[in-house]
């Protein structure tokens, strides 16, 4: 039997969060789709072992937050019996990862008991149906249900405001946070992280990307455990695909004589009386008003979007007139071009229906946001929509408008109307700001109507204009305390950013190339180099372009270059625009690029050319007196001279830019310098001035709240623990840089060395191995040979603790030989640690043997080296072995 206390407590939450919804058992039992009786019977806490579907369905109606739904689960499990069917499975359910509707699901109770069993049997199903039949708010209901079958999660996939087939793979990948790997394709890198998960993608409007259809199948070959529940007016036709159809809802039959328990019992009346009740609080299906809305019903076909754009005017107009105002436009709702479906036909006029029952003021506004795409926020619709005046407005309205216009409205005013009447919704962004958002199909009609005037390229111009606008400012805030929220911005309107740069392709190069370069750290942060490449590449063959911004938006290619580990690409991109901005005189673009070359220099082991180009750079910096960047550049110094092994003249630069961040009164600069400076007393052995200086730059970027310098001061402070054998803070440091580099969207590579040095000092080598194959992986799909040395080094570090000297000694090998060929080396902290764990193994070995096993670690590719790193680490044993313990 349940135990009393947590039957009290299920039911008593059910019946706490469903008074503070303000609901009654009956609107709760609609919202979940329940019955009235199960609800009553769960607050009573006579029903003590509802299944994990009932309570999904009932977190999704009371929209509980993730604190509370754990709650609510931890409730049922401890009321649940052993060997309840919801065990099945086998599986705890997984958060929630597709988004609830605020209004309830009406319906279709046969529709979604047929739609769930095919989802079972298939591993491809798509809902195919017009546009506004209900397949997006159907397969979102589905996967709720089904939520507790897949360990992954359920994920969502809006494609609705895409226009390229291309961008489905990088779509999918954003969705799913995947990110590019360098050498391997989107799909390839999807299909191979997605290999182990159980997880059901949710693939939300397809039916405008049908070329890209293949990609499905494709990845689902390759990844057994993920199914893909795919909405679409038409189907794929792909191998594999099971499609179900979804109809109309169904209406109270015209051939009989209508009574209310009729016009109750049909979906289409539900749905109507819902949203109604919605509207009016005081509205309720009567024998007066039955007739009227099984009407309404009927001549909307059943189909759920127009009932609800109907049921909205319940405000302002009761059933009968409705129905009455849609009996004098059955012209507009059924008869459009014949070539096209009855049902399509009958859609497009429930969406003309409520654009005519707009002001003149509101229709302008309505079909002008027709151009956003992916929904907007306050500001860009003021800007989109501009001023609207009596001239405006359109001359042919098949209806007479309802109110003149007399004055122009405000902008927040006419966007409520919108929302009031269904044609545009309202959200809340992360910052409580309100976005705007056309249903897809509502925003087709608009732009209809927008190209059907002639004003449709004035509003394209303003509409790219201002993302271009928001780029630009946004740009120098992306690498500052700010970035997380602009970036965050950024990626809201990345679909109008998109539209913006088509646009600009077209018209206006220059201002494409300008908008490409301000998007550039955006791009990178977000995984998406491989479009700004090549949208910044198309743009670039454009004639027309200004030399000086041609030359910035090549340095901005070469960085993306950089973050593809593409770096020959990036020394050539950066080295043409370097030729067009000494051409130009343009002293500060030259600066900049000379940065990006060094920076390519750095990266390739030419330590000389990339101390030259700093050097010039630092030059014309202090030339146009630009504190910021000069105190920049001398860190950037600092660590090629550290890389050579000149560690005073490291320290000079640090000195100095120590002292011109103070002057610019940079916090992060400040911060990030102090903490190479303790660096550099690390190197020296100076434990203690190194704690004092990287502990202050931590306390320092804390204050600043920049998340991506902090992190990488904390691989210093790791390092520093490391170094005096305090294993449990190194693993404090490093955990750290994990989450603050995953949670920014960039994880380190030495997150996970760093963790795999922390477990190895602490003779957990079966840990130590997986964060170093971890890292190593990264590393090597990412093409980073520096921090692909140091992975193999620990590897071999690793080895040496399992008792296998010969490994040892050959990884060791194989890593210096890799140093060599980039250039590069191990600084004297990096040297210290790992003599600690080497000189023991090398120690084990005669001469011969020696000799031997360093020669053939120096005959090794790099993939070779690669395999037997990764062997050495995924083959570790969580023992101390008797040989070459340390």
């Amino acid at each position: 039997m349940a135990e009393p206390d947590a039957v009290a407590s299920f039911a008593s939450l059910v019946r706490r969060w469903r008074l503070a919804a303000g609901l009654s058992q009956e609107a709760l039992a609609s919202r979940a789709g329940l019955s009235v009786e199960a609800i009553r019977r769960l607050e009573q806490g006579t029903r003590t072992a509802p299944r994990r579907e009932t309570v999904a369905l009932l977190a999704a109606a009371l929209k509980l937050p993730p604190a509370d739904r754990a709650r609510f689960e931890a409730a049922v499990s401890r009321a649940r019996l052993p060997g309840s069917p919801d065990h099945a499975w086998g599986m705890a359910p997984a958060p929630i990862t597709v988004p609830q509707p605020l209004s309830s699901f009406v319906g279709r109770e046969r529709l979604l008991a047929s739609v769930r069993e095919a989802l079972i049997g298939s591993r491809l199903l798509t809902l195919t149906g017009p546009g506004g039949v209900g397949k997006t708010r159907l397969a979102l209901h589905v996967a709720a249900g089904l939520l507790p079958h897949y360990r992954d999660g359920v994920w969502l996939v809006e494609l609705a405001s895409l226009i390229d087939p291309a961008l489905v793979p990088s779509t999918i990948a954003a969705a799913l946070g995947i990110r590019e790997r360098p050498g391997q394709s989107l799909p390839q890198t999807i299909a191979q992280t997605l290999g182990p998960k159980r997880l059901l993608l949710v693939l939300d409007n397809f039916e405008h990307l049908l070329a890209a259809a293949p990609l499905i199948p494709e990845l689902l070959t390759g990844s057994p455990g993920v199914q893909a529940l795919v909405t679409s007016r038409a189907a794929l036709r792909v191998s594999g695909e099971r499609e179900v159809p979804v109809p109309p809802l169904t209406v109270p039959d015209p051939r009989a004589c209508v009574t209310l328990q009729d016009v109750a019992a049909s979906d289409a009346g539900r749905l109507f009386a819902q949203r109604a009740e919605d509207i009016r609080p005081d509205f309720t299906l009567t024998e007066t008003n039955a007739a009227a809305v099984a009407g309404i019903c009927r001549e909307l076909d059943g189909l759920p979007l127009a009932i609800e754009l109907a049921a909205a005017r319940i405000r302002h107009l009761p059933a009968p007139a409705i129905l009455s105002r849609l009996a004098s436009r059955l012209p507009l709702l059924t008869g459009g071009a014949r070539d096209r479906p009855t049902r399509h036909q009958t859609l497009r006029g429930a969406i003309a229906w409520s654009y005519h029952l707009l002001t003149p003021a509101e229709q302008v506004a309505f079909r002008r946001l027709g151009i956003v795409a992916g929904g907007c926020t306050l500001e860009a619709a003021a800007v989109v929509v501009g001023p609207i005046t009596p001239a405006t407005a359109p001359s042919d309205v098949a209806d007479p408008p309802r109110t003149p216009c007399d004055t122009e409205p405000a902008i927040l005013d006419i966007l409520a109307a919108l929302v009031e009447q269904g044609l545009l919704r309202s959200e809340e962004d992360r910052g409580g700001e309100p976005r705007f958002r056309m249903l897809e199909t509502i925003r087709e009609y608009a732009l209809e109507q927008l190209a059907a005037g002639r004003e449709s390229e004035v509003i394209r111009r303003q509409h790219a204009a201002y993302y271009l606008d928001l780029a630009e400012r946004a740009a120098p805030q992306t690498e500052g305390p700010e970035s997380r929220w602009w970036l965050e911005r950024l990626d809201a309107d990345h679909d109008n950013l998109r539209q913006a740069l088509s646009w600009f392709a077209d018209h206006d190069p220059t201002a494409g190339l300008r908008l490409g370069a301000a998007l550039t750290v955006f791009w990178r942060a977000r995984g998406h180099a491989a479009e700004g490449r090549r949208r910044l590449a198309s743009l670039l063959t454009r004639p027309g372009a200004q030399d000086r911004t041609r030359a910035r938006a090549l340095r901005c290619a070469a960085d993306l270059a950089h973050a593809q580990r593409d770096h020959a690409a990036a020394w050539a991109l950066s080295d043409e625009g370097l030729t067009i901005s000494r051409a130009c005189d343009d002293r500060l673009e030259v600066a900049l690029a000379l940065d990006t070359s060094a920076a390519a220099a750095g990266i390739r082991g030419d330590v000389a050319i990339a101390r030259a180009r700093f050097a010039e750079s630092l030059a014309l910096y202090r030339e146009v007196g630009d504190q910021l960047r000069v105190a920049s550049i001398l860190i950037n110094l600092s660590d090629i001279a550290r890389q050579a092994n000149d560690a005073a003249g490291a320290r000079a630069c640090l000195d100095e830019s120590i002292a011109q961040a103070r002057a610019a009164g940079s916090g992060a600069l400040l911060a990030w310098a102090i903490a190479k400076r303790g660096v550099l007393a690390h190197d020296d052995q100076d434990y203690a001035s190194a704690r004092v200086d990287i502990e202050e730059g931590v306390r320092r970027m804390q204050a600043e709240g920049d998340q991506h310098l902090g992190a990488h001061i904390r691989v210093a402070l790791g390092y520093l623990a490391l170094g005096q054998e305090d294993y449990a803070a190194a693993r404090e440091q490093f955990a750290a840089v994990r989450e603050q580099t995953n949670r920014l969207g960039a994880p380190s590579p030495h997150a996970h060395l760093g963790l795999g040095a922390a477990a190895l000092g602490g003779r957990e080598y079966a840990a130590a191995g997986r964060h170093f194959a971890a890292g190593l992986r990264q590393t090597r799909d990412w093409g980073e040979r520096q921090n692909m040395a140091l992975a193999i080094r620990w590897c071999a570090a690793l080895a040496a603790a399992q008792g296998q000297p010969l490994r040892t000694v050959r990884l060791a090998a194989a890593a210096t030989a890799l140093e060599a060929a980039i250039k590069s080396r191990v600084f004297p902290l990096q040297e210290r640690l790992f003599d600690r764990w080497l000189a023991p193994a090398r120690r084990a070995l005669d001469d011969s043997a020696r000799e031997a096993a360093e020669a053939a670690g120096r005959a090794m590719t790099v993939a070779q080296a690669i395999d037997d790193a990764l062997a050495s680490a995924e083959m570790a044993e969580p023992i101390i072995p008797s040989a070459c313990q340390t």
